[in-house]
């Protein structure tokens, strides 16, 4: 190998793959953070639009692992490819929205639909492009990257509200054109990973013998088992963690996607509930900056199964808070639950799964999450409805509670003979 070869190789690609976070967060801001600010502006009514949202997550579970697994066995579309693809329509999406926004709310309601829904489909493609530069041995500091996510986030959230007052809810879609756009230079701009030089991960130290060659027995019938079901046969430690990450997100989605009407019932307005989302998106990036650091105390397993500790911690502390006061120290938990799922996750699914089975794995992950943003959503508005905050925020701890302990039963086992150790 050259030296030329040699420095390509090792070329540090953490800040290419920050702005591939940075972009794709910045989108989520805009998209699903002022769904309601600009669908209210296009004349739907409320129930709609929890109906339209609830319908993008539900369709977006279903078809993220059949979209991985169609990436996982294609040869010829890489990963990153795909990722400019859907940049690329839902940048067609927000300028067909900027044009028919004053036109008719079907349209409007079905490209919104269509936009939301391609958005959360990225969001594991996303991952499995840090995760295939990784494993080509490439350098990525995957905990600084996502710190960029959460700060793009929490600047496009601001200055979005700081000038949707002057412009409307067209403004909305501006954001996604431009957020999107970005998405798709920086996608374009990434160094490409080649699937087929993707080496299988080393065994630990708990197992005998030599890993598997690519084109070993082992690892063809890996590939060549592509169902949901021999896919769980495989990693069924990784079953129940799913199953109890569902219930975690629930109540995740109860004190985010309706922190508005939490708030009102502690005395205070949508400027307090603003001031929370900032302080909450500015608290995860510390955990995200020192991630690298925790894997040397402990292995990912461990800081992916205690995250659902934190997310019931502050969903029980939402509910216990007397007044708006109380929930700022609150806020601190913010980088022990989501801060730390949202990075070790995938690294967790790096180690633990074969390379052919790493954006299912990713997929599956994003899926769950997505169901349970379509469950929180519906099961929210009649909670709120039928009972008010506290019924909300009550039976959000104790589904929270149910995740967690199943999360830490998913215990950390080796998931298959494939995983090397995360402990360094």
């Amino acid at each position: 190998m050259t030296m030329k070869h040699r420095a390509r190789a090792s070329r540090d690609l953490t800040f290419p793959y920050a702005l591939l976070q940075m972009f794709y967060w910045m989108n989520m801001a805009v998209t699903a953070g002022y769904a309601s600010f600009f669908l209210l502006g296009a004349k739907l009514t409320n129930s709609q639009i929890g109906l339209l949202l609830a319908a993008g997550g539900l369709l977006s579970a279903l078809i993220q692992p059949l979209l991985a697994a169609f990436a996982d066995k294609s040869s010829s579309l890489s990963v990153r490819f795909l990722m400019m693809l859907m940049s690329a329509l839902l940048l067609v999406c927000s300028l067909l929205l900027v044009f028919l926004f004053h036109g008719n709310i079907a349209a409007v309601s079905v490209i919104y639909l269509l936009a939301y829904l391609i958005l959360l489909l990225q969001q594991p493609f996303l991952n499995a492009i840090g995760a295939e530069s990784i494993d080509a041995g490439r350098r990525l500091n995957f905990g600084l990257s996502r710190a960029f996510g959460s700060a793009g986030y929490m600047a496009a959230a601001f200055l979005l509200g700081q000038f949707s007052v002057h412009t409307g809810p067209v403004l909305v879609p501006a954001g996604i054109a431009a957020a999107s756009f970005a998405l798709l230079l920086s996608s374009a701009a990434y160094p490409q990973s080649s699937k087929r030089s993707q080496k299988v991960a080393r065994p630990s130290e708990d197992h005998v013998g030599s890993a598997p060659s690519e084109n070993s027995p082992a690892t063809s019938q890996l590939r060549a088992e592509g169902s949901i079901f021999s896919f769980f046969a495989r990693y069924p430690q990784y079953a129940v963690a799913l199953a109890g990450l569902l219930p975690i997100f629930i109540g995740h989605i109860y004190i985010n996607n309706y922190l508005l009407q939490i708030v009102r019932s502690k005395g205070a307005g949508s400027s307090s509930m603003g001031n929370l989302m900032s302080v909450a998106a500015l608290l995860e990036l510390t955990v995200m900056l020192i991630y690298g650091k925790l894997r040397t105390w402990r292995p990912d397993s461990f800081w992916f199964r205690i995250s659902g500790i934190f997310f019931t911690l502050k969903v029980l502390l939402t509910l216990l808070a007397p007044t708006i006061g109380f929930l700022y120290p609150v806020q601190l938990i913010q980088p022990l639950g989501w801060g730390l799922l949202s990075v070790s996750s995938v690294y967790y699914i790096s180690e633990a799964m074969a390379p052919s089975d790493k954006v299912k794995g990713q997929a599956f992950f994003t899926a769950v999450f997505t169901l349970g943003n379509v469950l929180g959503n519906l099961t929210a508005g009649f909670l709120l409805d039928h009972g008010g905050v506290f019924a909300m925020l009550l039976c959000g701890s104790i589904v929270s509670a149910i995740g967690a302990a199943l999360l830490l039963l998913s215990g950390s086992h080796k998931l298959c003979p494939f995983t090397r150790k995360s402990h360094r």
